[in-house]
């Protein structure tokens, strides 16, 4: 516990572990301690020492994670002008972070927006003689 407190900001004021062991719990506390574990457990996944609890977050907008890859070997052709270059690679970063925490109802707009985004990418990539 004393390692993640070093990662957790403090402000999550994680309490320390052998008082709340020597603690007397009543029925009337469930409801806090509750409460705190849902804390810690979202502090948790904050700072990278949990997983997610949706298992499908790194699997969902397949399109997006395509895009992203897209747009990855468009950056390295070297043959698109930078600012060019800028405003795809900041377009599908973004998109691609909208689609990992997109509610399910619009998560198909955010694919919709993700295609094509990636077929914009593919006409830059033949414009400038470069391949994905």
């Amino acid at each position: 516990m004393r390692s993640l407190a070093r990662v957790v900001p403090a402000a999550a004021k994680l309490e320390d572990v052998t008082v709340l062991a020597k603690a007397k719990w009543k029925k009337s506390d469930a409801a806090r301690c509750v409460a705190r574990a849902e804390k810690v457990e979202l502090a948790m996944i904050d700072a990278g020492c949990a997983p997610h609890p949706d298992p499908q977050i790194a699997l969902r907008a397949v399109e997006c994670r395509a895009l992203s890859d897209a747009a990855q070997k468009l950056a390295r052709c070297g043959r698109v002008p930078q600012e060019i270059m800028q405003r795809l690679s900041g377009k599908a970063s973004a998109l691609s972070a909208a689609a990992q925490t997109a509610e399910r109802a619009t998560l198909p707009y955010v694919e919709q927006q993700c295609k094509d985004a990636r077929a914009e990418l593919s006409g830059t990539a033949v414009q400038f003689q470069c391949q994905l």
